[in-house]
């Protein structure tokens, strides 16, 4: 039978008895390797011992890298960040490294806020931004926070709107922004009960639809009265009030003319004309006048108009208003 032969572990080559080191690949012989019988179990070793090594190294670089900065974050606060995550840099040496994250501490973001954040900067400057609110949200708009430090460095970051806070709807008010005043929808209608009034805030329909009678009758009254003794006294006329105001202008229009007419058969000498034209000018000033007076009637009777429609329609919605 031959001789068992000794190969090395890591490249197989046969190695003489009197060799320590494999002639092919250097790798230095473990003393127990005698046989070809031996191969797996020192090739077994071979990788036990190369897995160990890239552990240690592992264990290393994470003692050298990762260590230190999971010490520095544990030794500063980070507080939590604002809803967003777009910034925007507003100076041209801001570096180009994560934005710190920071905390709100007023519940609706309207007054300065003492945050202080610290970031790591260039050349071993550490940045301590101090926030504050540049423009506050409201219901709709979003508002504006900026984060400074002291070297110059600084950043912006939107706040959320806030939205509407709104109040319920009532007999009285719509739905009503306790914030902004804004309002949504219209009223809720009377709930009435037997008494004739809202089961919800004691209002009656009756007492309202009186309350308006109250403020417009007496004066859709006495605007009729005035439009009836004129029509008493001068006599019905039916022109309105532009028609009125239309004739007026061209009576006076001709008045005008005939005052300088007559002034001209003054200068003239011309007795017949100026006692023609006298007599025109006082017919022209009777119609002016009784004119006048029909305008007076005509303006009553449309205003009497006007308060009838005006006081129906609110009449109107205060029935909308109860079930």
């Amino acid at each position: 039978m031959a001789d068992p032969v000794k190969r090395c572990p890591k490249c197989g080559m046969p190695i003489p008895d009197k060799f320590s080191q494999c002639p092919a690949c250097s790798d230095v012989l473990r003393a127990d390797v005698t046989q070809e019988g031996g191969r797996s179990s020192v090739r077994a070793s071979y990788i036990q011992r190369n897995i160990l090594i890239a552990a240690l190294g592992f264990v290393a670089v994470f003692l050298l890298f990762f260590l230190p900065r999971v010490a520095i974050t544990s030794a500063s606060p980070v507080p939590a960040a604002l809803p967003t995550e777009t910034a925007e840099s507003e100076t041209a040496d801001e570096p180009e490294t994560e934005e710190p994250k920071t905390t709100q501490k007023t519940a609706d973001r309207a007054a300065t806020v003492d945050s202080v954040v610290a970031a790591p900067g260039e050349n071993g400057h550490t940045h301590v931004y101090v926030q504050t609110v540049t423009r506050n949200a409201t219901c709709t708009e979003q508002g504006v926070a900026t984060f400074t430090c002291e070297c110059g460095n600084s950043y912006t970051r939107p706040i959320p709107a806030l939205g509407h806070s709104w109040k319920d709807a009532t007999c009285t008010e719509p739905r009503t922004c306790t914030r902004c005043g804004a309002t949504e929808g219209g009223v809720l209608k009377h709930q009435t009960g037997a008494d004739g009034r809202c089961v919800l805030c004691g209002a009656s329909k009756a007492d309202e639809m009186q309350a308006v009678r109250n403020q417009y009758d007496a004066a859709i009254q006495e605007k009729i009265a005035t439009a009836d003794s004129i029509a008493n006294t001068y006599g019905q006329d039916a022109r309105s009030a532009a028609a009125c105001t239309q004739d007026l202008n061209e009576y006076n229009a001709q008045r005008n003319k005939a005052e300088g007419d007559r002034q001209f058969a003054i200068n003239n000498g011309d007795a017949d004309g100026v006692t023609l034209l006298e007599n025109k000018i006082k017919a022209l000033e009777e119609q002016i006048n009784l004119t006048s007076i029909y305008l007076s009637g005509a303006l009553a009777r449309e205003e009497a108009q006007r308060l009838t429609e005006e006081r129906d329609a609110k009449l109107r919605e205060i029935e909308n208003k109860y079930q």
